[in-house]
């Protein structure tokens, strides 16, 4: 596991069951695996992540799905007659008004000329005038189709963080307010901290200006939301969204991140959503691929033990930036639930892989990290497998979670 996770984990590690002996065993079987050299993701053919193609897995992921997340009537809606059937009344009626739509065609070529202009018209207008949500829906269409090269405008407009949008920011000198506001000096010590082993493969983040601009985010964030403060795993989130937006922007879009995305839960000292989250990944891995859940099972292999930074940075952890961009855009559009839907369909897709491992190279194959990643799965067939489960996986998130609170409630 790399070092900027350990204080992070030892502090996951204590909630739920992890306080007995039996798990404490499993805790340092954990930590010895990660820290050994023998076992090198980059180097040992077992756990070497292999690209997976369409044209290989297709069949196999398609009947998993099937047999696993979809609904009948969602398996079956390709398999139903077409309604355009042969009519022999249809056929008579199509000859006889072919003369007519010869006449149409006549009539309608001198009034396309005017409703072309009248139609240039209104698009001209309607790019000139005032913002509304309504005004972008093509280009959020275009977003979740990765189509989009202002993503991070987009993605300000998505989360309703920009300055037209968000009514604190009409302050414009707010955010260089919070920068000079103090902080608890704990919180400063272990931003710096963390700073230089933020995204430690990308010599960009460790150029000087650009971790002033991440120091100014995270400090000016642990300002303005003191309840939240600074947890271990905002820093990759603040160093990502500066490659696609000005300071100010990544800042108050983690705002709206910790308001609307439930990254408070994730992020405040309590951590309170993380428990709930491996609760709930657990149960749709029981209802989603059972195989896998029971694999897991019998190898004594925790959720915690692999999902924290899942979680706590939305896959930036795990993943390089451009394969992190495009699971982003999904999670921005459709919300929070979005990131249990990715994680199984990255389960899906290594399932055979991880059936056939031992607890060390589960964990060793599952705790890895974009530093050590060489070769990444198709990050569209990752959203087409999470397109096609999504409608069944989101009613039981909401399932789970209340299961989650009943049962901490007794």
């Amino acid at each position: 596991m790399s070092d900027f996770f350990v204080d992070l984990f030892s502090k996951v590690k204590t909630l739920g069951k992890e306080n007995n002996s039996q798990n404490a065993k499993k805790i340092e079987r954990v930590q010895a695996a990660s820290k050994s050299p023998k076992i090198e993701l980059d180097n040992s053919p077992k756990l070497e992540l292999k690209e997976v193609t369409i044209e290989k897995k297709k069949s196999t992921l398609k009947s998993r799905l099937k047999e696993n997340f979809l609904s009948p009537s969602t398996a079956t809606k390709d398999s139903s007659p077409s309604s355009s059937s042969s009519d022999p009344n249809k056929k008579k009626s199509n000859v006889n008004s072919s003369t007519l739509d010869k006449e149409k065609r006549k009539s309608s070529n001198s009034k396309s000329t005017k409703s072309s202009k009248s139609s240039a018209r209104r698009s001209v207008s309607s790019s000139t005038s005032i913002a509304s949500p309504d005004v972008y829906k093509d280009a959020l269409e275009c977003l979740k189709c990765g189509l989009i090269s202002i993503r991070g405008q987009v993605w300000l407009l998505r989360t309703r963080s920009s300055r037209d949008q968000l009514t604190i920011r009409q302050d414009t000198s707010m955010y260089e307010k919070l920068k000079e506001s103090p902080v608890p000096i704990d919180q400063i010590e272990q931003i710096q901290k963390d700073l230089s082993r933020t995204y430690p493969q990308y010599d960009l983040f460790q150029q000087e200006n650009v971790q002033e601009t991440m120091f100014h985010i995270l400090k000016a964030l642990a300002s303005h939301r003191q309840s939240v403060g600074y947890c271990q795993g905002m820093g990759y989130v603040a160093a990502f969204l500066s490659t696609m937006m000005p300071e100010e922007d990544a800042f108050w879009l983690m705002v709206q991140l910790i308001d609307n995305l439930q990254m408070a839960d994730f992020w405040s000292p309590s951590l309170p959503g993380i428990p709930r989250a491996f609760f709930v990944l657990e149960k749709l891995l029981e209802f989603g691929l059972p195989k896998l859940s029971q694999h897991f099972k019998d190898n004594e292999l925790e959720t915690s033990m692999y999902a924290t930074p899942w979680m706590m940075t939305l896959f930036l952890y795990n993943h390089s930036i451009p394969f992190s961009m495009r699971l982003w855009d999904m999670i921005l559009f459709e919300g929070f639930y979005y990131v249990y839907v990715i994680a199984l369909s990255l389960l899906t897709i290594y399932e055979d892989q991880l059936l056939s491992m031992s607890f060390d190279e589960l964990i060793q194959f599952l705790q890895f990290s974009c530093k050590k990643l060489e070769v990444e799965p198709d990050v569209e067939e990752v959203l087409r497998i999470a397109g096609r489960i999504k409608d069944t996986v989101q009613p039981n998130i909401l399932l789970f979670e209340k299961e989650y609170l009943d049962h901490i409630r007794t």
